[in-house]
């Protein structure tokens, strides 16, 4: 498995994780791929339901991977989310 898979593989499990949401992402740029590490920076978009109006906003993201054995690893990852104004008004 690549660490390109890894990426893909966590994409997956995020939308299982969260209900009532879609994660998907683009844009992804690798910086750097060694034969045991690998660091791409993506945008990340979102759409979900709230208060029963749907909402859909966007991020980016960076991701550092470390391959152990066989299998990549995400050690790391950091994520700037734009949300839409008053997007959570009713929450707070």
């Amino acid at each position: 498995m690549s660490a390109r898979d890894a990426l893909k593989r966590y994409e997956v499990e995020i939308n299982k994780c969260v209900q009532e949401e879609t994660y998907w992402l683009t844009d992804i740029e690798w910086i750097t791929e060694f034969e045991t590490a690998a660091v791409c920076n993506w945008t990340f978009h979102w759409e979900e339901i709230i208060n029963g109006q749907p909402v859909e906003s966007l991020g980016c993201g960076t991701s550092f991977f470390r391959k152990e054995s066989d299998s990549w690893k995400i050690t790391f990852t950091n994520t700037l989310v734009s949300f839409q104004e008053n997007l959570y008004s009713d929450f707070i």
